[in-house]
C-alpha cells in the first residue's frame, strides 16, 4: 500500500498581513521585519543575544524552496564536496550533482513516458517548478509552501530586503519530497531524513503530515535523533484530537520513552488555539504563531511570479519553523548540544497562562508559547566560561628549567628546575578544577618513551614506559568523563595504530586501529556538549590529504573531514577563537617556506590561514591555544625556537598580533611552550 503525505497548511490565501506597532529591541533594516509572531515570541529581544551562525544547518523537508530568492540565496546550504553539472557523484553520497540538495519526488525527467531505474532515486532539481503553470494554480499556497517555511526559519537579515528569518545567519538545506500539489509518497521521507543527517543537518523541519507511518520512517527518525539532529514537526490542520487519531511524523514518538520529535501546534494573535490546529498532549509539545504570518514567496518574475514576500499564511506549517528557527539560534550558542538539551531549552522557557484545566491546556499548547529570548538566555547561561591564562609555561629540554612567563608583559616570573623536564620531548599541562597536572614525555636511545605525571611543583607522581617503533605524540584529557586524566599516544611514523589510550598508571584502556597505514598522527582534546569531559580529536596524514576525526566517549566517530593541503599536519590545538562557543581547530603544516597556521571550525569548515612568522624564519615552530588577553576568546600562541632566543607571538582569530615576548636563555638553550589542555 502506498502511503501519502500532505503539506500541513491552510490551502487558501488570507488577507494581507497587518504589521503591528510596538516597541522592538534589536530589529533590522529589512522593510517588512515587523510582524506579530516575532513580537509575541520575543524574537527581536533574542537578537540582542545572537542572530545565528553559518555553522548551523537546518534541513527543510518539504516541497522545495526557492534557492535563487534574493532574500534566501545567501543562506542556502551548498554541498561543497560536489562539483556542479559534471554528472558524477563526487562525494560518494549516492546522489549525482546534489550541489543544492536533492529532490526525492519520482518524476519522468527524460520524458520517455516511464520511470527509469535512475529516475527512482530522484534528481537535483529542488526548485518548485513554475514554468507552464496554469493560472488557477499560480496562487495556491502549496506552491509557495517550502519557500515560506524557509523564510521564517532563515531568510537573510539586515540586507534591506523583504523581512528577516528568525535565524539571520544560517544554512538552509533544500530536501524536496512533495510536488507542487502538496502531496507525495511517504516512503521518500525516510530517505530524505537520511540524506539530511548524512549531509550535516543539525535540525530538521517537517511541515508535513501523513495519516500513517511505516517502519522506515520510524527508523529514520531514530537515526536522526541518535545522530544528534533535532526534529520539529507540524501538528496538522484538521482540528483532530491526535491522542485518538494520530498523524505522522508529529506523533511518531508518542509511545516512546524518549522525546525525539517536537510537535508544534498553532495559535492566532489573540493567543487562542487556531481553529484548524490539531491538538493532543501525546503529540503536541509547544505552540507558536501560525495565523497571519508573512514570509518569502516563490520568486520568478520572468514567469509572472513578481512578488517576493507577503501572503498571510496560516497553518501549523508556519508555526513549526518558528520553533526550528529558535532551535537554530540555540545551536549557534551551544553547537554541541544534543537534541534533548535543545528541547529542554525550548520547553522549559515557554510562556504559559495559568489554565483552569491543565489537561486541556496541554492538549492545545503543550508546554506553552515559544519564547525565543528566554530560550537563548537559558542556553547562554550554560556556556562554560573561558578561563584567562595568567601564566604561559615553557620548558628547556637541555637545561630542565621551566619558565613561567607573564603573558601581558613577557616577564619571566619564575624559573623552576625539574629533573623530569630535562631531555623531555613534550610537556603537557592539564588544567583541572582541583590541582593542575603536568605530564613530561621523554625518549631514551632505545625508542622507549617514559611518561611521567608531575605535581604543580613538578614533583613526580607516577611514571610508566612504552616501547615504540619511532617517535610519538602525546596529549591528555578526561575523555571518559570519570574525573581521571587519560593519556593519548599517537605514532608519528607509518602505522595502522592511530592512537592508544592509557591511564596514568600505564594501563592500556583502548587502542584505535585503521584498515590502512597512516603517515603519522597528532591529537588534542576539546570539550563535549556537557562541558564535563573532553572529546578526542586526531589528525592523521595520508597519501592524499590529512584527515581529522573527532571521537566521543565510547571512541565512536562524531565528525570527520579532510584538510586539502599537500603537506603533513604537524601540530593541532583546539579552542574558541572568536567567542561564539564553537571550538576552532588550529593546525600547523610542514615543509612550508612560511610558518603558516590553518584555521578550521569544529564542523570542518575552512576559515583562513595565518602567516605567523615570515619566510626564512629558522627554528622549530610550535602552537598552543588559550585566552591570553582576558576577553573570553582564546588566542593562538605561536613560538619559534632558535639558538638561545625563543620568540613568542600571541595572535587573535584574525591573525593580528596582540602580544609578544622573547625568552633569552643565558646558556643558549632553546625553550618550547607546554601544550595546554582546557579546564573542565
Amino acid at each position: 500500500m502506498k502511503l501519502f503525505i500532505t503539506l500541513s497548511t491552510c490551502l487558501t490565501l488570507c488577507l494581507p498581513l497587518f504589521s503591528p506597532s510596538g516597541v522592538f529591541a534589536a530589529t533590522t533594516n529589512d522593510p517588512q521585519v515587523k510582524q506579530w509572531g516575532f513580537t509575541d515570541t520575543k524574537t527581536y529581544d533574542a537578537w540582542d543575544i545572537t542572530t545565528g551562525s553559518k555553522e548551523v544547518v537546518v534541513a527543510i523537508i518539504d516541497n522545495g524552496f526557492d534557492i535563487t530568492h534574493p532574500d534566501l540565496k545567501d543562506n542556502v546550504w551548498k554541498n561543497k564536496n560536489e562539483i556542479a553539472d559534471n554528472n558524477k557523484d563526487d562525494d560518494n553520497n549516492g546522489y549525482i550533482d546534489d550541489v543544492w540538495g536533492w529532490n526525492f519526488v519520482i518524476e519522468d525527467t527524460n520524458g520517455n513516458g516511464s520511470i527509469d531505474p535512475e529516475e527512482k532515486i530522484g534528481n537535483n532539481t529542488v526548485l518548485p517548478p513554475v514554468e507552464d503553470l496554469p493560472e488557477e494554480k499560480r496562487y495556491r499556497a502549496a506552491l509557495h509552501h517550502g519557500t515560506a517555511v524557509a523564510g521564517i526559519i532563515g531568510s537573510v537579515g539586515n540586507n534591506k530586503k523583504d523581512g528577516s528569518g528568525i535565524s539571520q545567519h544560517i544554512q538552509l538545506m533544500n530536501v524536496r519530497v512533495l510536488g507542487n500539489a502538496g502531496s507525495g509518497g511517504l516512503a521518500r521521507v525516510a530517505e530524505a531524513i537520511h540524506y539530511a543527517v548524512d549531509n550535516g543537518a543539525d535540525i530538521i523541519n517537517m511541515s508535513i503530515v501523513s495519516s500513517m507511518q511505516d517502519n522506515a520512517l520510524r527508523k529514520a527518525l531514530d537515526y536522526a535523533y541518535d545522530s544528534g539532529v533535532s526534529i520539529f514537526a507540524a501538528a496538522g490542520n484538521t482540528s483532530s484530537f491526535l491522542n485518538v487519531s494520530p498523524v505522522y511524523p508529529v506523533c511518531s514518538d508518542a509511545k516512546d520513552d524518549v522525546q525525539k520529535v517536537i510537535g508544534v501546534s498553532a495559535i492566532g494573535e489573540e493567543h487562542h488555539s487556531a481553529f484548524f490546529s490539531n491538538f493532543g498532549s501525546s503529540c503536541v509539545d509547544i505552540t507558536a504563531p501560525g495565523v497571519g504570518i508573512a514570509s518569502t514567496m516563490r520568486y520568478a518574475p520572468q514567469q509572472g511570479f513578481s512578488k517576493s514576500y507577503g501572503g498571510s499564511w496560516s497553518g501549523t506549517s508556519f508555526a513549526t519553523p518558528f520553533v526550528s528557527g529558535a532551535a537554530a539560534l540555540i545551536k549557534a550558542i551551544q553547537p554541541t548540544w544534543s537534541p534533548s538539551e535543545v528541547y529542554e531549552a525550548l520547553l522549559s522557557t515557554t510562556h504559559k497562562t495559568p489554565p483552569e484545566d491543565e489537561e486541556e491546556y496541554a492538549h492545545l499548547y503543550g508546554k506553552g508559547l515559544l519564547q525565543i529570548h528566554k530560550a537563548l538566555a537559558y542556553s547562554l547561561a550554560r556556556v562554560a566560561p573561558i578561563t584567562p591564562l595568567t601564566t604561559v609555561w615553557s620548558f628547556s629540554p637541555q637545561s630542565g628549567f621551566v619558565y613561567a612567563t607573564h603573558p601581558k608583559t613577557g616577564e619571566v616570573k619564575k624559573k623552576i628546575y625539574s629533573l623530569y623536564t630535562k631531555d623531555a620531548d613534550q610537556v603537557i599541562q592539564v588544567a583541572t578544577n582541583t590541582k593542575p597536572i603536568t605530564i613530561a614525555v621523554s625518549q631514551d636511545s632505545s625508542r622507549k618513551y617514559t611518561i611521567t605525571t608531575l605535581t604543580k611543583r613538578l614533583r613526580k607522581m607516577r611514571s610508566f614506559s612504552i616501547d615504540t617503533k619511532g617517535k610519538v605524540h602525546v596529549s591528555a584529557g578526561d575523555i571518559y568523563g570519570d574525573s581521571e586524566i587519560e593519556i593519548i599516544v599517537t605514532p608519528l611514523y607509518r602505522s595502522r595504530t592511530l592512537y592508544t589510550v592509557y591511564n596514568t598508571k600505564g594501563d592500556v584502556l583502548f587502542t584505535k586501529k585503521l584498515k590502512t597505514l597512516h603517515k603519522g598522527a597528532v591529537s588534542s582534546v576539546g570539550k563535549d556538549a556537557s562541558k564535563k569531559k573532553h572529546e578526542l580529536i586526531v589528525a592523521y596524514n595520508t597519501k592524499e590529504f590529512p584527515v581529522v576525526v573527532r571521537y566521543g566517549r565510547d571512541q565512536e566517530e562524531i565528525k570527520r573531514f579532510t584538510i586539502e593541503v599537500e603537506k603533513n599536519v604537524e601540530a593541532l590545538a583546539v579552542g574558541d577563537l572568536n567567542g561564539d562557543s564553537v571550538e576552532d581547530y588550529v593546525f600547523t603544516v610542514g615543509n612550508t617556506t612560511k610558518r603558516k597556521l590553518l584555521l578550521y571550525t569544529r564542523h570542518g569548515t575552512y576559515r583562513k590561514n595565518i602567516i605567523a612568522f615570515p619566510s626564512g624564519a629558522e627554528g622549530v615552530f610550535t602552537v598552543m591555544v588559550g585566552d591570553i588577553t582576558g576577553d573570553r576568546k582564546d588566542n593562538i600562541v605561536t613560538a619559534l625556537e632558535g639558538e638561545g632566543v625563543s620568540q613568542y607571538k600571541v595572535l587573535n582569530h584574525r591573525g593580528r598580533q596582540v602580544r609578544g615576548w622573547h625568552i633569552i636563555d643565558s646558556e643558549e638553550n632553546i625553550t618550547f611552550p607546554t601544550s595546554l589542555i582546557p579546564v573542565l
